[in-house]
């Protein structure tokens, strides 16, 4: 089989007997109830073989996105098996997802609530819970921002929100 090598013009040929035995591993794993066989190929254009019990083998390419229901939480860009920083950002997004943040901007967003209420706290201004809910609900960074701008002044904690 000759396979077009990325971005060099040119040809490798994989050897036939490599395929066959590749191809007959890939029975092996599906007939031994194995539910998914991912194929990652490294030679020739950036794609992916997913095989399944029963299925006609999918291919997908580079701008494809992996499903494995009951064994990927989320859905993987093909792009991460190849490419470093693709696959940071998958690892970083699962890892977010295991300790509850939906995303990066999740986790930025409570450390700036967090902020204001210590602020708050450490001038000894005394923090009600109905001030603490409202500033822990909100989710938009500017607003967040500007609160932790008042905490610095503030007589009190809940003129945090007069001027919204």
């Amino acid at each position: 089989m000759n396979i077009p090598e990325t971005g060099h013009g040119r040809t490798r040929k994989i050897p036939e007997h490599d395929e066959r035995e590749l191809r007959d591993k890939i029975v092996e794993l599906l007939a031994a109830g194995t539910g998914l066989v991912w194929v990652v190929r490294l030679i020739g254009p950036q794609r992916v073989e997913v095989h399944r019990p029963n299925e006609p083998m999918k291919l997908y390419s580079a701008s494809g996105v992996l499903e494995a229901p009951g064994v990927l939480r989320n859905p993987a860009p093909v792009r991460a098996l190849f490419d470093q920083d693709a696959a940071h950002e998958v690892v970083l997004r699962n890892l977010l997802q295991r300790r509850g943040y939906a995303s990066l901007n999740a986790v930025r967003e409570e450390g700036m609530s967090e902020a204001v209420l210590a602020l708050l706290q450490g001038r000894g201004l005394a923090v009600e819970a109905t001030v603490e809910a409202r500033v822990r609900a909100c989710h938009d960074r500017e607003t967040l921002r500007r609160w932790l701008l008042r905490a610095a002044q503030a007589g009190r904690a809940e003129s945090l929100f007069d001027a919204d």
